[in-house]
Parts: C-alpha cells; sequence; structure tokens
C-alpha cells in the first residue's frame, strides 16, 4: 500500500487499485504479521488497512458487523447464548454486536495481533465502543488454533471473523476441514458457528465453494448467503452452520430481533435477515442448491 500525505492507495486485488483521500494519518506500524494502517478517510471516515488491504472502515462496517454477529446470537436458544467467542475481530466492533445481548455472560476475543488490537482500541472508538472494558469480556491474544485447542467449555456461539480463504493467504489453514471440526467440537449441543468466507466472486469463487462445502460435510446444515458492503465493492459471504434461520417463524424471529439485543440494529430488520440467507445461482447451483441438510 503507498500512503502519500494526502492520498492512500489500496491494492485491492491484481490489476485493480483504488485511493483513497486522507484527512488525517492516525496510525502507521507494523506487527510481527502484517502492515498496519489507521487513517480518517474523506468518504469513509476512520478506517483500519492491513497489508495494504481495506478491512474496516467507519461508513459501512455496522453492515458486515450485524450480519455476521446478529444472526447467530438470534438463532440461540432462549434466553439466548451465554458464551460465545470470537476468532479475530481485532478492530472490537464484532465484540460490540455480541455484547449487544443481556443473555452474555462471557464474550472471548481471540485475535494472534497484539499491535492491531493496541492500535484499534486507541484510533477506532466508534468501532468498538467500549467493548474492550465491559466485565463481561476477555480478549486474548493468541492464535485461534491454539486457543481451541486448550478449551474444555464449549461455546453457544463461535464467530470466525478472520481473513478471506485467499489459496495463499496466512489463515488458509482455518478453512480447512480440521479447524473446522475443531469448531464443531467447541460447540455446546445446539450451538451455532457464524462465519465470513471473502466475496465469493471472480477469482475467489473456487475458494468460497471449497469452504461452504467442506462447512456443508463438517456440520451438515449451513445456512450461506451474502451482504453488500460498499467499502468492499462487492458482496461479502457468511454462512452460519449447525443451524439455520428456517428454524424460525417470522414472527419469533422479529421478536427476538426486537427484544435481544440491547440496541436496535442499523441495517438488519426482519426482510433484511431473510434476504442474506440466500446466494446467486451460479454459486447456489456450484453448491447444489444450498440451504440443505445432509
Amino acid at each position: 500500500m503507498t500512503v502519500e500525505p494526502r492520498r492512500i492507495r489500496d491494492e485491492f486485488t491484481p490489476g485493480e487499485s483504488i485511493e483513497y483521500d486522507v484527512r488525517e494519518l492516525l496510525f502507521e506500524g507494523r506487527s510481527e504479521w502484517q502492515e498496519i494502517v489507521i487513517a480518517d478517510l474523506v468518504t469513509h471516515g476512520r478506517t483500519l488497512f492491513l497489508d495494504g488491504n481495506l478491512q474496516s472502515a467507519e461508513l459501512d462496517e455496522h453492515l458486515y458487523h450485524e450480519a455476521l454477529v446478529q444472526p447467530a446470537m438470534l438463532l440461540a436458544d432462549d434466553p439466548g447464548p451465554r458464551r460465545v467467542a470470537i476468532l479475530g475481530g481485532g478492530e472490537g466492533a464484532t465484540l460490540r454486536e455480541v455484547l449487544k445481548h443481556g443473555s452474555v455472560e462471557h464474550a472471548v476475543m481471540v485475535d494472534l495481533d497484539g499491535v492491531v488490537i493496541d492500535a484499534c482500541r486507541e484510533h477506532l472508538p466508534g468501532h468498538h465502543r467500549g467493548a474492550f472494558d465491559d466485565p463481561r469480556a476477555e480478549v486474548v491474544r493468541q492464535d485461534a488454533a491454539a486457543y481451541l485447542e486448550d478449551q474444555d467449555e464449549p461455546f453457544d456461539v463461535l464467530i470466525f471473523d478472520i481473513v478471506d480463504p485467499a489459496d495463499a493467504g496466512p489463515a488458509r489453514h482455518l478453512f480447512e476441514t480440521p479447524f473446522l471440526e475443531r469448531m464443531r467440537e467447541r460447540l455446546t449441543d445446539g450451538g451455532v458457528l457464524s462465519m465470513q468466507y471473502g466475496p465469493a466472486y471472480g477469482e475467489h469463487f473456487d475458494a468460497a465453494v471449497g469452504v461452504l462445502r467442506r462447512l456443508r460435510d463438517v456440520f451438515g446444515t449451513i445456512d450461506a448467503g451474502r451482504v453488500f458492503v460498499p467499502s468492499y465493492h462487492g458482496c461479502w459471504g457468511m454462512v452460519l452452520a449447525g443451524r439455520s434461520l428456517d428454524e424460525l417463524d417470522d414472527e419469533t424471529l422479529a421478536r427476538r430481533l426486537r427484544s435481544r439485543p440491547s440496541a436496535p440494529a442499523r441495517s438488519l430488520d426482519l426482510s433484511t435477515l431473510r434476504a442474506q440467507a440466500s446466494l446467486p445461482r451460479d454459486l447456489a447451483g456450484a453448491l447444489g442448491g444450498e440451504r440443505s441438510e445432509r
């Protein structure tokens, strides 16, 4: 990524880049694993970049984080989930969404990169909104696979908020069958996994299909869909595994959406929840018409 006094260039995909005008460069550094930049952009507000790619923008992060967190939290049996684990999510917005639920007694966020956590805690208060200081929250700076290996008490909800499954990406192994099986083993009976699986179009299509097929093989039931995030310049894949929104009738789902979170969602309502759990024809066809049980 190129950072100039008033401009940031995001090398969006091979052969394509996007430039953003900058109001203020808030943080620029490097951890053991990646380059980290936080900037206040003219069009997007405070925004996190990792290794030259836009990760989370103040403008529309709620679209991504509500879609990733809230469906799984609403699926958990009454009175709601008690124990929740977030894998990744260093900017704290996923944790924020989890902690909107009064049923949560313990929410642990596991992220390998402490530099990202500290920088986001200081410079992205609009993302986490104090979630790191909630007494129910625990922040663990550890590899997600190692953390789950050490856990004995299961979780009601697992939320996978780690970078998308690029073939050469450092987190690629976390999208493979052994780790998916480990996540299933760390869920309670009736527990649910919520996972992002990347953009699912163009060069990312085959990787997305592979992840969804493996999830179906491991969990049996999946609810795959996509959400449009403007700062990602397209749709982003979200999937529930282990349970499906089809289990809930509209009245129950609408009641839980009104009563469980402590604050109304900015983007989610009953119709968008239902619409999110759908796939375009090409992706559904590659999966054999998913949202089915084995």
